[in-house]
């Protein structure tokens, strides 16, 4: 509820929002997850701006959970898509790619950050976060 609406939730929204996903998690697959809840935990995963890194993070992880969900009962057949979770060798789309470069990017970076910090947990966001 906090990663959709953020430090404004009111126990009213609460209630409400609770109302709506309490069908999606009963009813299984056959259930559609609201398609505007998918998109706002996205902008809030978007904008790391005004939150803390745990926050932060916790969004993103909301998000993709989320959107993972959305597109695996999608009410259109084609656009249905399951997302696994390990490594996809053989995908070869260029989105995907770049995906596994850029983490390789961050992670590179945060290390370096690490021992330039004399092994503390980098302040800061790597470039690879922002963008």
């Amino acid at each position: 509820a906090e990663t959709v609406y953020g430090k404004s939730l009111s126990d009213t929204l609460k209630k409400q929002l609770y109302a709506r996903l309490l069908p999606v998690i009963a009813g299984g697959t056959s259930v559609l997850i609201p398609e505007d809840l998918v998109r706002q935990s996205f902008q809030a995963a978007c904008n790391p701006n005004g939150c803390e890194n745990w926050e932060w993070q916790r969004n993103i992880g909301v998000a993709c959970a989320l959107y993972k969900g959305w597109r695996a009962r999608h009410h259109d057949l084609s656009q249905r898509r399951t997302y696994p979770m390990s490594l996809d060798t053989q995908n070869r789309s260029r989105d995907y790619l770049y995906g596994r470069l850029i983490a390789q990017a961050e992670s590179m970076e945060w290390y370096a950050l690490y021992l330039q910090n004399g092994k503390k947990t980098p302040t800061r966001a790597t470039n690879a976060e922002r963008y």
